[in-house]
């Protein structure tokens, strides 16, 4: 890769991080903040995220369900402009995503769907 392949990781600019609350999203906000980025971690609300938004200088916490279009419009209305999207919002299942429609919706939604 290139220098300029790297060029929107710089010091003020935005950067959103979907499932930024935990794993590699949080890891990943980390090298951003750490790069002098403003950061906008997405994750379900709740006390990860809030704890990640307090660890993370000069980021914003958004609790918001990737899989719910109408919520991340919403917010995303309010955001300006993003240098870098992190994509990054994954669940593993949990319960009978086979036999269960509801599961596998759900799964769909976030894995998905919830990358638009």
């Amino acid at each position: 890769m290139s220098a300029a392949s790297f060029a929107a990781i710089a010091p003020g600019n935005l950067a959103l991080v979907t499932g930024g609350a935990s794993g590699i999203g949080l890891a990943a906000a980390r090298a951003f903040a750490k790069h002098g980025m403003r950061v906008a971690l997405v994750d379900r609300p709740g006390e990860a995220l809030g704890q990640a938004a307090h660890e993370i200088e000069g980021s914003t916490a958004y609790g918001v369900d990737v899989a719910d279009p109408s919520a991340v419009r919403a917010f995303a209305a309010d955001l300006g402009p993003v240098s870098v999207l992190m994509n990054n919002a994954g669940i593993a299942g949990g319960g009978d995503v086979f036999g269960d429609p509801a599961a596998w919706e759900r799964l769909l939604g976030v894995n998905l769907m919830g990358v638009f």
